[in-house]
């Protein structure tokens, strides 16, 4: 038994070592995500871009969300919100606040019949606090107070959920069990602070990546280190470890987490022999082993 153990030990550990060195993604290149008021927003027909290292966004987010009025004609973007009258040319790095001329290290421009002007400069003129997160690949506008999952969740209830646990029940909190609550998550729902009798940590952003040459996924966080373990139609859950030595910690005092993809404990301990052929697609929800109150899933497979 101990040999046969040890063979497929070693096996996986080889299978690991082989996996192609694919290039990872890396922060850069992640889609820019623009938050106000800590929630992200949505953009339907037109994304924002970087110019000369400077974001830009479509002219109807600073009408819609930021609720100034916006005029366009003769090639002149005029956005008023109260006292304050903002002029950009389009094309032109000179802008004009109140009548006062200000040249800026970029422009508003038009590109298929959409009109982008430069986030940051809009934005403070019109009074707003403005960060740039280069990890996450956040724009921050205004406030920065994290929703909880009960806030911007899907609330749903456990008997959607309990066939892909198995015999795993161990998984989830008994709190959360009694209460019945299970709060789904997705990519636009992102940040979210979890917050439960010992957590209190921020989840930022969630993404594939590779790391070493095998597909991980990281997560930008701030708080309590934490797992995180996988839900597919085998109800056998999948979970993965933060592993230590990949962690980073980064300047702020937030972190970046990365976890396995494939593992070769899903066959050691599950008895799942198709674990290298494990993807991405075969995930539909990711949780978290970190015990936060109303419990939050990430909904991953639609």
């Amino acid at each position: 038994m101990f040999k046969k153990l040890l063979v497929v030990m070693l096996t996986a550990m080889l299978s690991l070592s082989l996996m192609g060195a694919a290039a990872s993604k890396g922060h850069s290149d992640l889609p820019i995500k623009v938050l106000y008021n800590a929630r992200q927003v949505v953009f339907p027909d037109a994304q924002p871009k970087i110019v000369n290292n400077r974001v830009l966004v479509p002219i109807r987010f600073v009408a819609e969300t930021l609720g100034a009025t916006v005029d366009y004609a003769d090639k002149l973007v005029a956005i008023r919100q109260e006292s304050k009258l903002i002029e950009l040319p389009i094309g032109s790095n000179v802008t004009k606040v109140n009548g006062q001329s200000i040249t800026l290290d970029t422009k508003a421009v038009a590109e298929k019949g959409r009109t982008y002007v430069p986030l940051r400069f809009v934005s403070e003129a019109l009074g707003q606090a403005v960060e740039w997160d280069n990890i996450s690949r956040y724009v921050w506008i205004g406030s920065k107070d994290v929703p909880m999952q009960e806030e911007i969740g899907d609330k749903r209830v456990f008997d959607d959920f309990l066939p892909m646990y198995g015999e795993r029940m161990g998984l989830i909190d008994q709190f959360d069990f009694e209460m019945n609550d299970v709060y789904l998550l997705t990519d636009r729902t992102f940040p979210v602070r979890l917050v439960g009798d010992f957590t209190d940590t921020i989840i930022y952003r969630v993404w594939e990546d590779v790391h070493e040459g095998n597909p991980v996924f990281k997560v930008h966080y701030k708080g309590r280190h934490f797992d995180i373990y996988f839900l597919t139609d085998n109800p056998v859950p999948r979970v993965r470890t933060n592993i230590e030595a990949w962690r980073v910690k980064n300047p702020d005092g937030s972190f970046v987490g990365v976890f396995f993809l494939k593992e070769p404990w899903d066959e050691i301990g599950h008895g799942l022999k198709d674990w290298s052929e494990f993807d991405y697609s075969d995930i539909r929800y990711i949780g978290f082993t970190m015990g936060p109150h109303n419990m939050p899933l990430i909904q991953y497979k639609k």
